[in-house]
């Protein structure tokens, strides 16, 4: 796109609707883009008019065929984000904070333009170092314009979506598979996102584990809408790249709120099983022992225990998933002594 003339950028700065004319009837481009020198943003000629409220310009902008269905894409250092702007849309600001008449007049107008294709033209003030939460953002909304530019940029594909509340986290591609974003999703297949890993998460209504992967994800979706050929697809693609891998064991990704007590030791082969399915965890034995502040009290019982798998925690509750059998322990403790509890995992 060709940028502004400093002629044309002082008239529309000035509201100089003489000059604007000049400059437009000796060939001026109504399409003229305006970057900001400090920030890189960009915005059309129609849209800083509208902006300044310079109606007389805007219409006749509109007039010498100045576009009006494109969206300027702006990346916001301040909020780490990119923010889209149309001229309708800004008219529509205005609108809504001044009641401006004529403006009204502007958005009618503007209305009618809808032959017109709509084009977005890509931020041209990106930084060095993007902010993972764009791309996260951007399969998220289904953006398939925005992520693909996002990847092209060479953010990575296999970043992590967590859930700021719950601290539920999976992939991008599995995110946007659990949104049915076909296109997204085919989109990060092809830009080598992993299709083998495995997701475990807490579920806190259930107490358990829940565990997906994109296949188990895509599967999901595909029963549950058995006419979404899209979806179908998706599920005989990532089996495809499933079965090019060749790996012979699975990668796991835990997330942060799956507490200790519930973290399986096993090996990756054995966690293959359908999304959302309990965890089978090792049987766990709790011994009240008495104990010194730095040293135990009672020999332990080496036949059950070792020093890989005795870890000293004080339990708050019982996990329901958890079989447990209790040991106590008959003689007083003396003074100055702790109880603790010894979970041996067998």
């Amino acid at each position: 796109m060709e940028r502004i003339t400093p002629e044309m950028q002082r008239a529309i700065n000035n509201g100089d609707g003489s000059t604007v004319e000049l400059l437009l009837t000796k060939g001026a481009n109504p399409g003229m883009v305006e970057k900001d020198i400090e920030t890189g943003y960009q915005q059309s000629l129609l849209i800083k008019s509208i902006t300044y409220r310079h109606h007389k310009i805007a219409k006749m902008l509109l007039r010498y065929g100045a576009k009006s269905n494109i969206s300027f894409m702006n990346y916001d250092n301040d909020s780490l984000s990119i923010q889209e702007i149309t001229a309708k849309k800004m008219a529509q600001l205005v609108y809504k904070g001044t009641k401006d008449l004529e403006m009204k007049e502007i958005i009618e107008r503007l209305n009618n333009d809808k032959d017109q294709q709509f084009l977005r033209v890509p931020p041209d003030n990106f930084p060095e170092k993007l902010p993972p939460q764009l791309l996260i953002e951007a399969v998220r909304q289904g953006d398939i314009f925005l992520t693909r530019l996002l990847l092209n940029k060479g953010m990575d594909v296999n970043l992590l979506d967590k859930c700021r509340d719950s601290g539920y986290q999976v992939s991008i591609l599995v995110s946007s598979i659990s949104r049915c974003h076909d296109n997204i999703s085919k989109l990060l297949v092809e830009k080598g996102a992993q299709t083998d890993v495995l997701y475990l998460n807490y579920e806190e209504k259930e107490d358990c584990l829940s565990k997906v992967t994109a296949l188990s994800a895509a599967i999901d979706e595909r029963d549950k809408n058995p006419k979404n050929i899209k979806m179908a697809e998706i599920v005989e693609l990532l089996q495809r790249k499933i079965d090019e891998s060749q790996q012979s064991q699975t990668s796991i990704v835990v997330a942060a709120n799956v507490p200790e007590a519930l973290r399986p030791n096993v090996a990756p082969s054995r966690l293959s099983q359908p999304r959302n399915s309990v965890f089978k965890i090792p049987e766990i034995m709790i011994e009240s022992v008495d104990s010194d502040n730095e040293e135990d009290n009672f020999p332990k019982d080496e036949s059950k225990t070792t020093s890989t798998n005795t870890v000293r925690t004080k339990h708050k509750r019982k996990p329901s998933s958890i079989q447990t059998t209790t040991k106590t322990d008959k003689r007083k403790p003396r003074k100055n002594r702790r109880q603790s509890e010894i979970c041996t995992i067998l």
